[in-house]
């Protein structure tokens, strides 16, 4: 299994481009961390990212 870590912008990015769905389909495992899921929700956040979120 390969370990992927990244920090917010690609994963915000990547829900922006309407192409969040590519992760599972390159990966077997996501996991991530507290503080990106923390910065993916926070009020400053693209519209977009934090629907998603909620």
């Amino acid at each position: 299994m390969t370990l992927v870590v990244a920090d917010c912008s690609p994963i915000r990015y990547l829900v922006v481009i309407d192409a969040i769905q590519i992760l599972p389909q390159l990966y077997d495992s996501i996991v991530l961390p507290r503080a990106v899921l923390a910065e993916l929700g926070h009020p400053h956040a693209p519209e977009k990212a934090l629907e998603k979120m909620h």
